[in-house]
């Protein structure tokens, strides 16, 4: 529908002020879509912040004809792609002013998360045809294994936990939002984007999120899991609220549809079983959780996060579609926001 186009359009050339005419690679964190003028609200942006508009303003190139949406967000990736990194994996925040990754913290969650997941997904919007970005995928990924990924045992079941650097020092901490990677390596194995061991790794990691929200007595993931290698989970009274994240059922959408494994669906099934249960208004909506733990007081936020509707029921909605008919992974690439973008066929 052209109405929609001519939107897209619009939103499109205000969002492209936070880029251009300062002749600094590092895009402002917020633009008035007013007055045009934008803005850093902190010395330092994130990392994922500035790298999680590729598959959309490339998308808005191939529908308009116009290549300025997708030149300008290339000179970003193009910026950040040769600034040293840690065995191919980036810093969380970068500095507007010194133009250089800022603070310690090297990491899959905030600040880190969709730049590796765009890694790949740029390469397969593009009909596999930007190596560049394929290639710094595999290369993350290899850091990923040899630096943050550790294993530990449930029972029978191995645990895949991605933890954090911190001033070189390792941390066992698993934000949440980690969760989005063992979808990502599932797509790039069955892509030809992956390696061997991917998938293998995939289901590692999936079986320590669903243990994030099975080890808790409602049945819901925290925001934040410190695991160890003897096989326990320690959730901090400062991390244990929920907001209904999408991370773990949009791995397990990828891992059915790519295994078959109904395991996938099960575990979905429970998660959203726990929602109903724990999250739903009588009146009406879902609310985020202050605590995992049921007996803790005042549970309920009063407050549904847009991400709920956007990606987590989505994604639930599509592991249930057993046909797979819904958005085909040949067809489709979803950005960070569960949103399908068609793959470019010319």
């Amino acid at each position: 529908d052209r109405v929609f186009l001519e939107k897209a359009r619009d939103l499109g050339n205000r969002l492209l002020l936070a880029f251009t005419g300062r002749g600094v690679p590092v895009p402002y964190s917020d633009i008035n879509l007013k007055t045009g003028r934008g803005q850093w609200l902190e010395n330092r942006v994130e990392t994922s912040q500035i790298t999680s508009v590729q598959l959309e303003f490339k998308t808005l190139s191939h529908i308009t004809g116009n290549q300025t949406y997708a030149t300008t967000v290339d000179r970003v990736s193009s910026y950040v792609r040769q600034l040293p990194k840690n065995n191919g994996l980036i810093e969380q925040y970068l500095s507007p002013y010194s133009h250089r990754f800022t603070g310690s913290r090297i990491g899959f969650g905030a600040g880190g998360d969709s730049y590796y997941e765009y890694l790949l997904k740029q390469w397969l919007l593009t009909g596999k045809k930007e190596e560049a970005f394929l290639n710094d995928y595999r290369e993350a990924m290899q850091g990923m294994r040899s630096r943050l990924l550790q294993r530990s045992r449930v029972g029978e079941r191995t645990l895949g936990f991605v933890g954090t650097l911190e001033n070189r020092q390792y941390v066992s901490q698993m934000d949440h939002l980690v969760c989005f990677l063992a979808g990502t390596l599932a797509l790039g194995k069955a892509t030809g984007g992956g390696g061997k061991e991917d998938l293998e790794v995939a289901e590692e990691i999936m079986a320590a999120c669903y243990e994030m929200y099975k080890a808790t007595a409602s049945g819901l993931a925290a925001e934040i899991t410190f695991f160890n290698q003897q096989g326990g989970l320690i959730i901090k009274p400062a991390d244990a609220f929920s907001l209904l994240r999408p991370e773990a059922v949009e791995s397990l959408f990828y891992l059915y549809r790519i295994t078959k494994n109904p395991m996938y669906q099960d575990w979905g099934w429970n998660i959203f079983q726990a929602i109903e249960k724990h999250a739903k208004i009588p009146t009406g909506g879902y609310s985020s959780l202050n605590s995992v733990d049921t007996s803790h007081p005042s549970s309920v936020r009063d407050k549904m996060e847009s991400f709920f509707l956007a990606e987590t029921v989505k994604y639930l909605f599509l592991l249930f579609e057993t046909t797979s008919s819904q958005v085909t992974m040949d067809r489709f690439v979803f950005k960070t926001e569960a949103h399908p973008m068609r793959i470019y066929t010319t």
